[in-house]
């Protein structure tokens, strides 16, 4: 798809925009289409309201001029889930009201069906073809766990006691990691083998939009990581839902607020900024260097992490 955001949002809104027509006989029709249950109904479904349709399309909007901007991608018919994602977590740094941050969700969501319609459309791809409904699940999840109270900043205040309260020893080595690396959740959730480096102590991943990088660990993190794999023929992996009750217990056994998983990335960055200016780095080198550790294409999206009492 070529042209302007603007004009790729009004096509791609072209395949849902229903006002005007009744949202009650769409909705009977849906379910008489097989629409079993709220998502698959409301894929069935068109946008039925002017004022929903202006906040998703400032969604749509937004969304398109981040994946521009970040991954220098302009076709949105080639977003993908890890496009999503990456847009979420940004909006979740950036500290929105969970209110709003569902509402992006929900437009992200109706963005699926639009460039599937547009995708069969146009002989592009299959129906089902763009699928971001896990990944908007996971973000949902991590969002209302951080979002809902209204603080300065994520990162907490002794990660240290957060991960040694975290007593499953699976969870606690995932926890180090993301602290010492600024991994996010998904990333480690499943490393195999190859993705080690032993003499490096790294561990190589494929982030947001297919963003690869290393992550550095500590000699006695990374010895943890591969005596884990080696009891495991050769695989390191956990399920994100129970790691993030893991990680609830532990803050509350060190007596502090749960900010999700996501809380250790922003540790991580304000760690390593300090480091790094400690060093004698100026602070616009290290944010373009702590960017890139943390698979941000701009320094504007990590300066969110560095708000609180650790920066």
């Amino acid at each position: 798809m070529n042209g302007s955001v603007h004009k790729q949002v009004r096509t791609l809104f072209h395949q849902v925009d229903a006002i005007g027509t009744s949202r009650h006989h769409a909705k009977e029709l849906a379910k008489a289409s097989g629409g079993s249950d709220w998502h698959s109904t409301g894929k069935l479904m068109g946008i039925h309201s002017y004022q929903t349709s202006e906040k998703y399309l400032k969604t749509w909007r937004e969304f398109g001029n981040y994946v521009r901007s970040e991954f220098r991608l302009k076709d949105m018919q080639r977003v993908s889930s890890l496009h999503v994602g990456s847009f979420l977590e940004a909006k979740m740094a950036s500290g929105v009201r969970y209110s709003t941050f569902t509402t992006c969700a929900s437009a992200l969501q109706k963005l699926e069906v639009a460039l599937n319609r547009t995708g069969v459309k146009f002989g592009n791809y299959a129906e089902g073809h763009c699928h971001f409904a896990a990944t908007i699940a996971e973000a949902r999840s991590e969002a209302r766990g951080i979002l809902e109270r209204n603080v300065h900043t994520r990162a907490y205040e002794s990660p240290q006691s957060l991960i040694n309260g975290v007593t499953h020893p699976t969870f606690n080595l995932a926890a180090s990691m993301q602290l010492e690396s600024g991994a996010r959740v998904g990333e480690i959730s499943r490393i195999h083998h190859g993705q080690l480096d032993s003499a490096n102590r790294t561990v190589e991943v494929k982030g947001k939009g297919g963003k690869v990088r290393h992550l550095q660990l500590s000699d006695s993190t990374f010895v943890r990581l591969e005596q884990a794999m080696e009891q495991r023929g050769g695989v390191f992996g956990f399920s994100t839902s129970p790691y993030r009750s893991a990680l609830k217990e532990g803050a509350q056994r060190s007596s502090q607020p749960y900010s999700g998983s996501h809380g250790l990335r922003w540790n991580f960055a304000q760690n390593r900024m300090a480091q790094l200016t400690g060093q004698g780095m100026q602070h616009e080198q290290a944010l373009v260097a702590v960017s890139k550790e943390m698979g941000h294409e701009r320094g504007s999206i990590t300066e969110h992490y560095l708000q609180g009492p650790g920066s």
